[in-house]
């Protein structure tokens, strides 16, 4: 088993990638990938589940090391 600087960052970036994947086959039939998850749960559930979606995408953003484009201009 190979091991590098940031292995971990790159497990856990793999296994994200597998669990978006089979998201986006589950709903492949509607128009939107997350459609179909929660379509019986009550509005507090899908509110959960989608802040935390958001919460994963900005725990694994990297706003320090790379800038936002817009600012340089």
């Amino acid at each position: 088993i190979p091991h590098f600087v940031g292995m971990r960052h790159g497990l856990i970036t793999l296994i994200l990638i597998f669990v978006f994947v089979f998201i986006e086959w589950y709903g492949r039939s509607e128009q939107y990938a997350i459609a179909n998850i929660g379509i019986k749960s009550s509005r507090s559930v899908r509110w959960i589940w989608y802040s935390f979606l958001v919460f994963l995408i900005g725990l694994y953003m990297q706003t320090i090391e790379t800038p936002f484009i817009y600012f340089q201009f």
